[in-house]
């Protein structure tokens, strides 16, 4: 079997890197220039697609965050048609889909009870109502062509190599900020509850998935690490694995009501999944290749 992998950022790299050989990158997509991006990911799947009975693609792309404008992620979510759309008039066999959505965006008003693959969306936020939307594509499509799809909710994903110029991954921004004295913006309560999972985990449960040759039908798992934890903890964690008191402003949030006190996640599937790795151990290994690009590259982001 042999899967492209489309966005090759922090998910997709982790794919790339754990799937050895039977991985095929899709890079240097010209994601600011639509016809240009849509032309070279209509070739690649076409050609993909075509060359094998056995075929699988990985949707790992998206730059869309809370608060991204609509216009911005309807252009995200005709890439992903493009995908769809080409590999159905392509294929010659039947292949398999792994979406990357996101649960704290499909389920963004958050709940007191926790959140698993049996619970309604309830989108708060544009980005959230997008992923919807990219979701029913999916759904669609699969029962259009036959092909087995994975539909993966991810809770907040961390881990070595996440871009920094980002707007999120907090886990990332604290420990680099703390490294290069800049304060984190924080707005939203310190009682705020997340769940932060390693991005290992999240790529070793897709591949587990595209191994297990799963029949043409849908497959919704939600990928997280099952234990939600508060932001003033994570600061605690943060000063005990760099020994750096990180530099917190409080500061109002740009769209209040976009971000809920606690996101609580599990998953129906967690017997099969594995074992999540603990915060302490992901963040200290996210440290640790940090302070090595640091050391490297001065202020310049990791490679």
């Amino acid at each position: 079997m042999s899967t492209l992998v489309i966005g090759t950022g922090l998910l997709g790299s982790a794919l790339l890197r754990k799937g050895g050989n039977n991985m095929v990158a899709l890079r240097h997509i010209p994601w600011g220039d639509p016809v240009a991006a849509r032309d070279l990911i209509a070739t690649a799947v076409q050609q993909h697609v075509a060359r094998t009975a056995d075929w699988s693609i990985a949707w790992c792309a998206g730059a869309g965050i809370v608060g991204s404008e609509e216009s911005h992620l309807r252009q995200e979510t005709s890439y992903l048609s493009t995908v769809l759309d080409t590999s159905a008039a392509a294929a010659t066999g039947p292949g398999r889909l792994v979406l990357t959505s996101s649960a704290g965006g499909v389920h963004g008003r958050g709940s007191p009870d926790r959140i698993d693959e049996r619970t309604a969306p309830d989108p708060v936020s544009a980005y959230g109502r997008n992923k919807v939307v990219q979701e029913q594509l999916v759904t669609r499509w699969a029962a259009a062509t036959g092909n087995a799809a994975l539909i993966a909710r991810p809770s907040n994903i961390y881990g070595p190599g996440q871009h920094l110029g980002k707007a999120q991954g907090l886990v990332t921004q604290i420990l680099w900020r703390s490294i290069t004295h800049q304060p984190i913006v924080l707005s939203v309560p310190e009682e705020t509850q997340r769940d932060f999972v390693y991005v290992d985990d999240v790529a070793s449960r897709m591949l587990q998935w595209l191994r297990s040759s799963p029949s043409g039908a849908v497959d919704l798992r939600v990928m997280a690490a099952g234990r939600s934890i508060t932001l003033s903890r994570l600061f605690s964690l943060s000063r005990h694995i760099t020994g750096l008191e990180p530099r917190i402003i409080r500061a109002a949030p740009a769209q209040p009501g976009l971000q809920p006190l606690q996101l609580r996640f599990r998953s129906t599937a967690s017997a099969t999944d594995g074992p999540s790795t603990p915060i302490e151990v992901g963040m200290a290994a996210t440290w640790r290749h940090l302070v090595v690009s640091f050391g490297r590259s001065g202020l310049q982001q990791p490679a």
